[in-house]
């Protein structure tokens, strides 16, 4: 499963959905008809199906059949025969009843799929192969070491902190990583949990969550954490047209903003200047400031650094 569209276009649009859907519910009336209620939100079920089914390739995926499926009604277990010592009579209800009763139940499946969805957009924030493919093809995972798999689930970890348990298949394959035997993610999970650095829940599937103590140790990792700047284009004219690429991407993405092409135009200038770990050290700063300044998305920021560095930039 791979993003075909920008991410942040499918985060954006996504996010503004589920404020839409947020807003049906506050509004929900379980006395209106229940046709007609359902019809109404049939439409903005439609348009996050859409999203879903456009933004990825295969564009039927595990996401969008969840997300196709939210509303299906439930079989009607009210003529099933029963066991003629334990026969239960179902009398027939009154309309209103009724209407109230369906309503109330597609409020529920309503407020479970937006769950749902504000779930998928946090998970895919940390699914790497997913929405940067690109990113797996310059990092190329498949030669990681055990210790950098390890890293990899706590930084994941720490991006999908709350109080859920996440599965460590999922996030290994949201990022690239295969393992090389059966049952290896659960011994991966132990070493963890042995240093207190993540909660464990196993099942079929074994699923973690970041402790305090993982929290803390993520943190000051991404403190410590020292840049190479060594794969910074030393070729002039290639630099400039990556620095071109991004301004295109920019502008795409409808940052307009002078000042903010006015920084990214003059690493241009700068990077004829400065030797490499300079540079670097000047890219990073201003990064950082343009993110603390809200003028770009921390994503966006992200795709700027690796592309120039091919590096991933930890944010404040």
């Amino acid at each position: 499963m791979k993003l075909i569209t920008d991410w942040n276009v499918f985060k954006k649009n996504v996010s503004e959905l589920i404020v839409e859907g947020n807003e049906i519910v506050q509004n929900f009336d379980t006395n209106k008809n229940y046709e007609e209620q359902k019809e109404y939100i049939s439409i903005w079920h439609t348009k996050i199906l859409n999203e879903f089914e456009s933004s990825f390739e295969p564009n039927i995926n595990e996401l969008s059949s969840e997300i196709k499926n939210a509303f299906r009604e439930q079989n009607n277990t009210y003529n099933t025969p029963q066991n003629q010592y334990n026969r239960k009579f179902n009398f027939p209800k009154d309309k209103e009843q009724e209407n109230r009763e369906n309503n109330i139940s597609f409020k529920n499946k309503l407020e479970s799929l937006l769950k749902y969805l504000s779930f998928y957009l946090k998970f895919l924030s940390a699914s790497d192969s997913i929405i940067y493919p690109e990113l797996i093809e310059l990092n190329n995972r498949d030669n990681y070491s055990t210790e950098n798999v390890l890293n990899l689930i706590l930084e994941k970890l720490y991006i999908l902190y709350d109080t859920n348990y996440i599965s460590i298949n999922s996030i290994l394959n949201a990022n690239g990583i295969k393992l090389s035997r059966h049952g290896e993610e659960r011994e991966l999970t132990k070493v963890l949990e042995k240093k207190g650095l993540i909660n464990v829940m196993s099942a079929r599937d074994v699923s973690a969550q970041l402790t305090i103590q993982g929290k803390m140790y993520v943190e000051e990792k991404q403190k410590t954490s020292k840049s190479n700047y060594e794969k910074i284009d030393d070729n002039q004219l290639e630099f400039e047209k990556t620095i071109d690429q991004i301004l295109l991407k920019l502008e795409k993405l409808g940052y307009g903003q002078q000042i903010i092409f006015e920084e990214i135009e003059e690493l241009k200038d700068l990077h004829s200047k400065l030797n490499k770990k300079n540079f670097g050290q000047v890219l990073k700063g201003k990064l950082i400031d343009l993110a603390l300044s809200k003028a770009i998305e921390n994503d966006t920021i992200s795709y700027i650094y690796n592309k120039i560095t091919d590096e991933i930039l930890k944010l404040p």
